[in-house]
């Protein structure tokens, strides 16, 4: 049998694993307090533990003919394992290597392949989807014309979702659950510079509230206006950001438009609410006066008391940081064979182990990416664990007893976020497009991904603490060693990894 460059296709599927971008859209909230918000609590506990389907999909792009019933439903139960609610599965076409009236899509060991999937699937509760062919090229149907569009507007429909503007920008999902609709933005011209802003419209009356999907928070969204049954957000979005708002329902009686435009912007109307902004901000401005002229009467007392104040120094840079990597090698071969009874088909299934190597960098000057540094080099992908110890300045107030256990940290964020007297954050250039972890003083921390941020301050302690940072790249840099020959667009450069840049963390009152 031909069974050349299946291993070549086995990694390919590896290559082709994808994650979503979570981060966030600014929009202007209101922090959720605690108990206060039933709705925004329930939101939150959804969110962290979601029903099955509404579990996040895994795309599989599945090397005709190189694996095995027990393979097979090995990947399923690991997608599972990692917290997947279905799986799209797509067939790669190495027609030139391989025997397609055999393996190919369509063929009766494919359909056997598809038949073991959805089993597999169905016993986990999972949902399962497949292409109508192989690649995105030949599996996907007729696009969409704009005179569709337009003779849609012709008849008066509007979408769920409408930009008040025309807007080549951001994707919109929106679904319905039994608690709230639910509507996903995704700003997909991530090589753009600029941010876009604008507006959107939603059919129906919604109380909204956002999703930060890194670390659960909700936060109800204030400068909503309502339009003839229409709910209208003002968004801005980075390249590449992307968000989930929760909508309550408020056509229900129990939040009427009035009602909820009461709560949200004073009258209900945009052009109302920016009046009142305009008149708080008169006033604030009144306020700011007297109280300067206050303070010059009081004296040289209060004057001491301001200098002492912004005398604090709100940045403490981060610096000698320890670096060791572990790098991710190929290590031994290991091949499985299967025979088909159905089909009267044998294949077999070659994948790889891996090897760990450790390499200690040691103690860096600056940070940089890991190929210029002199002991990695170019060829190394895998995991980097960097650590370094700081002073918390005596001047940062912060509670005490805020230091959180593992497995405690939603309890020991609430309690101090009740106490602190001030917020620590940490703050770091660039992760290099891989994913990262923070654990302060051994207690593992949230970090915002998209702003590559983590909220310290119910974790830190006064005196020394220790940070550390895992940032974990991806496997092209050791794939361009191996010879891998799938790539699209010719073999690409090296990726840079690792943290680089500068790590600071920031004082606020």
């Amino acid at each position: 049998m031909k069974r050349k460059k299946f291993e070549a296709a086995a990694m390919a599927a590896i290559l082709a694993a994808m994650s979503l971008n979570g981060s966030l859209i600014h929009v202007s909230a209101a922090e959720n307090n605690g108990s206060e918000d039933d709705f925004a609590n329930q939101i939150a506990a959804e969110f962290s533990q979601p029903e099955m389907k509404y579990k996040p999909y895994a795309r599989w792009w599945l090397a005709e003919g190189s694996h095995t019933d027990e393979t097979l439903r090995e990947s399923v139960q690991e997608l599972y394992d990692d917290g997947y609610g279905g799986i799209e599965f797509v067939t790669l076409d190495e027609s030139q290597y391989l025997d397609k009236e055999t393996y190919a899509w369509g063929s009766p060991e494919w359909i056997h392949d598809t038949k073991v999937i959805i089993e597999e699937c169905n016993r986990l509760g999972m949902s399962v989807s497949m292409t109508s062919g192989t690649h995105w090229s030949t599996a996907n149907l007729i696009s969409i014309t704009p005179d569709e569009e337009a003779a849609s507007q012709e008849l008066g429909v509007s979408p769920r979702v409408e930009y008040k503007e025309a807007n080549t920008k951001l994707l919109p999902v929106m679904r319905s659950a039994e608690d709230a609709d639910y509507l996903y933005l995704y700003h997909y011209m991530y090589e753009d510079e600029e941010n876009y802003e604008g507006e959107i419209s939603l059919d129906g009356i919604y109380e909204p509230y956002v999703i930060d999907t890194w670390s659960g928070n909700v936060e109800k969204v204030q400068g909503v206006s309502y339009e003839d049954g229409r709910t209208v957000l003002h968004v801005e979005a980075a390249p590449g950001e992307t968000m989930v708002f929760a909508l309550k329902h408020g056509d229900d009686g129990e939040n009427s438009v009035e009602q909820i435009e009461a709560e949200n912007s004073g009258e209900g109307t945009r052009n109302e609410a920016k009046d009142i902004a305009d008149t708080k901000s008169e006033v604030e401005k009144n306020v700011s006066k007297n109280a300067a002229g206050a303070k010059e009467k009081e004296g040289n007392e209060a004057v001491d008391e301001l200098q002492e104040k912004s005398s604090i120094n709100n940045v403490l840079t981060l610096s000698n940081w320890n670096l060791t990597i572990d790098s991710y090698e190929p290590g031994e071969k290991v091949t499985r064979t299967e025979e088909n009874e159905d089909t009267g088909v044998t294949t077999t299934e070659a994948a790889y182990t891996t090897n760990h190597v450790e390499i200690d960098v040691g103690t860096l000057a600056e940070l940089v990416s890991w190929k210029d540094i002199e002991s990695v080099g170019e060829t190394v992908s895998g995991i980097g664990t960097y650590t370094t110890t700081f002073e918390l300045p005596d001047e940062w107030q912060i509670a005490e007893n805020t230091e959180a256990s593992e497995g405690d940290t939603e309890s020991a964020s609430s309690e101090a976020a009740k106490t602190n007297s001030g917020k620590i954050e940490f703050q770091v250039d660039s992760f290099q497009g891989g994913t990262a972890a923070i654990w302060i003083n051994d207690t593992k921390v949230p970090v915002n991904m998209d702003r590559r941020t983590a909220d310290l301050t119910a974790y830190i302690q006064p005196g020394e603490n220790t940070i550390t940072v895992r940032v974990t790249s991806s496997l092209r840099n050791i794939m361009i060693t191996q010879g891998y020959d799938g790539w699209i667009f010719g073999t690409p450069d090296p990726d840079d990894y690792g943290m680089t840049g500068e790590t600071k963390l920031v004082y606020t009152k």
